[in-house]
């Protein structure tokens, strides 16, 4: 019982931190360590009170949001293919470091620190058994 709390706990609290070094990072990096763990516990309570006022709320903040993220994806996809003059060099040897000998080792971190990232990016469906297990009629209720 005390993984299933702890889990999302700690997901809520590593990705609040990340944000709040993202604002850092667009502020040009002069906030303080301090000042980014405020940043990180403000979203975690804005986040908190958004669901605790309701459903309907928390929906329509989350459609919007998703919608601030898709419109600039959509935009660097469509601008580039229309406008773009480079084509990508997709050797897996430039993913190193010039210099840095492209070894066994070398290629299982990057591949290892790639499935890390992916499989991070899937953490809702581990949440998706909890939030299952609460509901009256799962199959009714969460779309597959």
């Amino acid at each position: 019982m005390k993984a299933r709390i702890a889990l999302p706990i700690a997901v809520s609290a590593a990705l609040a931190l990340a944000a709040g070094n993202a604002v850092n990072g667009m502020a040009g990096g002069v906030l303080s360590p301090w000042t980014v763990k405020c940043v990180a516990i403000a979203l975690i309570v804005l986040f908190t009170v958004l669901n605790l006022r309701g459903i309907k709320g928390a929906a329509i903040f989350q459609n919007l949001s998703m919608i601030v993220r898709f419109v600039p994806l959509a935009l660097v996809i469509v601008l580039g293919l229309l406008f773009g003059q480079q084509s990508p060099n997709l050797d897996p040897a430039t993913a190193f470091i010039e210099g840095q000998s492209v070894t066994v080792t070398a290629v299982i971190k990057m591949v290892g620190f790639a499935t890390f990232a992916s499989l991070w990016a899937y953490e809702g469906w581990t949440e998706l058994n909890i939030v299952a297990g609460e509901m009256k009629r799962p199959r009714r209720d969460i779309p597959l």
